[in-house]
């Protein structure tokens, strides 16, 4: 979680402070302000996305996690948490690419390749972008 500046890193830790308590809202303005200042910070987007899926503004979630992977390809828990979102507006497909994407990422995640196994024998071979 370390890929900003030093400031940065203590501003992110007290974010992520806020997403502990349960302060999500006050973790979004923390990390607007970061974001603002240090724009290329993957994982202060990332952050970002998960106080805002607490807050249930899912779209926006999205926007966060795909800023994430935008600014670092190799952000596996973004491309996850982007099929989490993904399952959660029902659109299973999309889902399957992104869990795929984090296994490309991180093969080790056993749980999420139950996921992916799971979601191919619901979802239509013509549904997915290989």
């Amino acid at each position: 979680m370390q890929a900003g500046s030093p400031v940065g890193n203590r501003r992110l830790a007290d974010a992520v402070g806020c997403i502990k308590r349960r302060s999500y809202a006050r973790a979004v303005e923390l990390l607007d302000e970061l974001n603002y200042d240090e724009p290329g910070f993957a994982e202060a987007h990332f952050q970002k996305g998960i106080a805002l899926a607490f807050l249930d503004r899912l779209e926006e979630a999205a926007a966060a996690y795909r800023e994430a992977l935008r600014l670092n390809p190799y952000h596996f828990a973004a491309a996850e948490a982007l099929g989490h979102i993904a399952v959660e507006q029902g659109q299973l497909a999309a889902a399957l690419e992104h869990y795929r994407r984090a296994l490309r990422i991180h093969p080790r995640l056993t749980a999420l390749a139950h996921a992916v196994r799971a979601l191919e024998r619901v979802v239509q071979p013509d549904q997915t972008r290989l």
